[in-house]
């Protein structure tokens, strides 16, 4: 166990174990956040996790941003991944509209986040650097996390998991204390950098042999 930047005891797992437990939560429908110490590949663990459902349901790992070309929506598993440090909360929230015949407000769909239409019916949302992200900005994934919904404007489509990440403040970066209800509605674990288990896992994903062994003869801080 390890404890993470708002004091709470958090279950350490290797580079080989995460992929399952990313997988799990998946299964399950259930929000990840993944803690860690910058630069130890829990994003390209995400990414693989993703790229390997992909193919197993038969469908094109696509990162949104990406142009589709030839493909059609419906064939492809999005995957998603917002730096949330860079994010307003207004990017999350959309544009907001003003009626002045019902006197009422309301927010356009902000076109940043998954839409069956055009990303796909299935993917991964990746909120990286969520613990770095602005106050409002954390409130509005709050509400994504808590409801699958932002105010009225958005619904998260029903194929898409959320995994979040951030650094730990031992890290030597900075990670800001994320409020109560968001780390209650996650599932928290932080990744340890093990050199047999970073090795076992690069060797699975494909990792050229000389980096591997780079790592096993100088151990796993020679990765920062």
């Amino acid at each position: 166990m390890t404890v993470n930047s708002n004091g709470t005891n958090v279950p350490v797992v290797t580079a080989d174990q995460l992929p399952a437990v990313i997988r799990w939560f998946r299964d399950n429908a259930l929000a990840l956040f993944i803690w860690g110490a910058s630069g130890i590949g829990k994003s390209e663990i995400i990414e693989q996790v993703a790229r390997d459902i992909a193919n197993e349901m038969d469908l094109v790992f696509h990162r949104v941003g990406d142009a589709l070309g030839t493909l059609n929506v419906s064939q492809v598993f999005g995957y998603l991944d917002l730096r949330l440090s860079l994010v307003d909360s207004l990017d999350l929230k959309g544009g907001c509209l003003v009626d002045p015949v019902a006197e009422l407000t309301k927010f356009l769909k902000p076109s940043m986040l998954p839409d069956v239409t055009r990303h796909g019916q299935y993917g991964f949302l990746v909120l990286d650097e969520l613990a770095d992200a602005f106050g409002m900005t954390v409130a509005a994934i709050t509400q994504l996390i808590l409801g699958g919904r932002i105010s009225d404007s958005y619904v998260l489509p029903s194929g898409w998991s959320i995994v979040a990440a951030s650094n730990l403040p031992k890290s030597g970066t900075s990670a800001k204390e994320t409020p109560a209800q968001l780390n209650n509605r996650c599932g928290h674990v932080e990744l340890k950098p093990e050199t047999e288990s970073f090795v076992s896992y690069a060797n699975k994903v494909g990792v050229h042999p000389v980096i591997t062994s780079y790592v096993r003869s100088r151990g796993i801080d020679a990765l920062h």
